[in-house]
């Protein structure tokens, strides 16, 4: 290729990668385009991917990139370097919620039984699924940014991107503070910006409602204090992905779905799920029901 090139990283299941590179010069829809070719997916399965610039301060999100309309976010039709991207820089983009999480080769005559027995194929289903489960991030006051993070990024623990989330979260109430006043925010837009901004500042549904909509994907809350209910930040936007965070009211971890893969011998872990899954949503019903009774277990005394 002809010009400037960019090296692309592609993650995909468990710790396997594939790597190309496309001419700078080139649109985003061109690299779709080569994804898919290499890896036999659809330019359609593509268009919700992130893309990020890996840089020495970490990830940072170039795609969908911030723009005041929703459908101005994902427009394919650009050329790469009008990102900013320098010759050979290295993007990175996490495919692990495209491509199958499970290899499952059924034959005909297991899927005609399956068919005759409904209650076979949810019984499989369960059984394969693997465990929700919590994975506890540091209470430091900034666990609702290491949370998110997490399930942003499929089960990654960078603490040095709680400042990033931060700035990004009062850069956006800086920006609209027609939206973001004074009788919203409990305080002027520039105070709560100002403290947003502090490592003791503790994050709460503002900064999950402009997060799910910076990164496009719905943020799901389990409140383990609330009688199990369950807030859906972007519920409303259809987003095609979604995440869970578990809350105890105090303190916000992110929630992963662990499986073992037999064949690797090792957990696998996976953070993003199809909003229209179900079984993923019922599996998370099922997580705040099992922590509210630890809790009540862990504060009934033991009988002498």
């Amino acid at each position: 290729m002809a010009g400037p090139l960019l090296r692309v990283l592609l993650r995909l299941n468990g710790k396997k990668y594939h790597r190309l590179q496309i001419a700078a010069r080139y649109r985003l829809i061109d690299l779709f385009k080569q994804i898919s070719t290499d890896l036999h997916l659809s330019v359609e399965q593509l268009l919700h991917v992130s893309i990020y610039r890996r840089g020495p301060n970490g990830c940072s999100l170039i795609y969908p990139f911030n723009k005041t309309f929703p459908d101005a976010r994902y427009d394919v039709s650009l050329a790469l370097d009008s990102y900013g991207l320098a010759s050979n820089e290295e993007v990175y983009i996490d495919l692990t919620d495209v491509l199958p999480f499970h290899n499952d080769d059924d034959d005909d005559d297991e899927d005609e039984q399956q068919s005759a027995n409904p209650s076979t194929t949810v019984q499989k289903s369960l059984s394969t699924v693997g465990q929700l489960s919590r994975y506890d991030v540091p209470a430091d006051n900034s666990c609702l940014f290491t949370s998110v993070y997490f399930v942003l990024h499929s089960g990654k623990i960078d603490l040095s991107s709680n400042k990033y989330l931060r700035n990004l979260v009062a850069s956006k109430i800086e920006s609209d503070q027609l939206t973001y006043s004074e009788a919203m925010l409990g305080r002027t837009n520039a105070d709560y910006c100002q403290w947003i901004r502090r490592d003791d500042s503790w994050g709460g549904g503002i900064e999950l409602a402009i997060l799910t909509q910076e990164y496009q994907i719905e943020i799901c809350v389990l409140n383990t204090e609330s009688g199990g209910r369950i807030d859906y930040f972007g519920e409303d936007r259809h987003f095609p992905y979604r995440v869970f965070l578990l809350y105890d009211n105090l303190h916000y971890d992110p929630v992963c779905l662990v499986t073992y893969d037999v064949v690797e011998q090792k957990q696998m872990f996976q953070t993003k799920f199809p909003r229209t899954n179900e079984t993923i949503l019922s599996l998370a019903k099922d997580l705040v029901l099992l922590e509210q009774s630890n809790k009540t277990e862990k504060l009934t005394p033991m009988k002498s």
